[in-house]
């Protein structure tokens, strides 16, 4: 199977209180292992607290990409 492009989805949560630095360290590791395969990749990012997934905008954008065929 060929991989076109890779969505990454990192997410912390509020609740747990993650600071910003998870974040990046997450967006680091994601970042680094999609260019050591060389694939494309976009980030789907998000710092949320709680909340019912349908109410959450970007894990749902990144199913709705994938939908469109971008994945």
């Amino acid at each position: 199977m060929l991989i076109k492009t890779v969505a990454i989805y990192n997410r912390i949560s509020r609740d747990n209180n993650e600071s910003e630095d998870v974040l990046l360290n997450h967006r680091t590791i994601t970042k680094r292992l999609c260019e050591s395969k060389s694939y494309k990749y976009k980030l789907y990012e998000e710092i949320e607290s709680g909340g019912k997934f349908e109410e959450r905008k970007v894990p749902l954008q990144l199913l709705k990409d994938i939908a469109q065929g971008l994945y």
